[in-house]
């Protein structure tokens, strides 16, 4: 997944005044939103979000598997692993 569009940057402000004109942006890609001039946070649409949490568990699953490799032993049983990360990132309902 790449993001490759300039994210549109807005202040704080367009989000309180003009709140459906800023989501709508979110078609197009990221909403920076800045504070005093400085970027504060950003806005993605939900499945944007979703799909990047998705990718971001897939990759550290990826690499601890990679990591396991290299490490013939286990450091942690399975079900202790799966355990640790769902209270990192927590399972949706």
């Amino acid at each position: 997944m790449s993001v490759s569009v300039i994210p549109e940057i807005r202040p704080f402000s367009d989000l309180r005044i003009r709140q459906a004109e800023v989501l709508e942006k979110l078609s197009e890609g990221p909403v920076v939103l800045a504070q005093r001039g400085r970027a504060a946070a950003v806005l993605v649409e939900l499945e944007v979000w979703n799909r990047l949490i998705e990718r971001l568990e897939e990759l550290e699953d990826a690499l601890a598997v990679i990591e396991a490799r290299q490490n013939p032993e286990p450091a942690v049983s399975l079900e202790e692993y799966i355990a640790r990360r769902d209270e990192v990132v927590p399972v949706a309902a």
